[in-house]
């Protein structure tokens, strides 16, 4: 990855978003809390990273999207269609 150097370097932005595209609880985080070394990985493998999310209690119900992205200093990686997230799909909150 161009301007990685270190993998302190790199971090993984979890964001949750609401329909209008408003970040409404995300994390920011190492890979796998920094013991993963995303230099070494071999093109096509996996690295599986367990996150969990925090939905605030004063959260309006509604719809929302989940997605996940990494972020270098350069900026994020892109995927292959050119996006900076991922979105792993769509998470009803109801009261």
């Amino acid at each position: 990855v161009d301007g990685v150097s270190d993998l302190a370097d790199v971090v993984v932005i979890r964001t949750q978003l609401s329909g209008q595209g408003l970040s409404v609880s995300g994390h920011d985080s190492g890979l796998q809390s920094g013991t993963v070394d995303p230099l070494a990985w071999p093109t096509g493998t996996s690295i599986i990273d367990r996150r969990g999310v925090l939905i605030p209690a004063d959260l309006t119900p509604g719809e929302y999207v989940l997605e996940v992205g990494v972020e270098t200093p350069g900026g994020p990686l892109l995927t292959a269609a050119g996006q900076p997230f991922i979105s792993l799909g769509q998470v009803t909150i109801a009261r």
